[in-house]
């Protein structure tokens, strides 16, 4: 883990996808989506820590084909992927925060001032709970 450098190198190499988008060079290292192998990085939350860990799922729901092409399928291998690999890593967390992103995939690019309202909306709906479990 990285704890200080250029941020714009950092944040481009955070959005990187093998195939489309490609990795970033940072101190002699290939840099990708941290999501490709900790989507939800509970376990680093929780090394030798004393936390409360609320987990937020980032991903999408796999969905139906409608105009299948390459990155239709590339993305939807991913999305599949990485659901799984989500369901495993949150069951560590403390609060599980699920957005509703179920009408759209990773590529919605023009979405994502309404995907950023739903993932407020979802938080929301656990602030007392959260408040509760740590005697807020």
């Amino acid at each position: 883990m990285y704890k200080n450098g250029d941020l714009e190198t950092l944040v481009t190499a955070s959005c990187s996808w093998p195939t489309i988008f490609p990795p970033v060079e940072y101190d002699g290292r290939l840099l990708a989506d941290g999501g490709i192998a900790n989507s939800v990085p509970t376990k680093w939350s929780l090394d030798g820590a004393n936390n409360y860990v609320i987990a937020v799922k980032t991903g999408f729901e796999p969905q139906a084909l409608n105009s299948p092409n390459l990155l239709a399928y590339l993305v939807q291998t991913i999305q599949i992927m990485g659901e799984k690999m989500e369901r495993h890593q949150m069951e560590k967390a403390d609060c599980m925060i699920e957005p509703l992103l179920h009408e759209w995939t990773q590529i919605d690019f023009d979405k994502g001032a309404e995907m950023v309202v739903r993932g407020e909306e979802a938080c929301i709906q656990h602030i007392a709970q959260i408040k509760k479990d740590l005697h807020l």
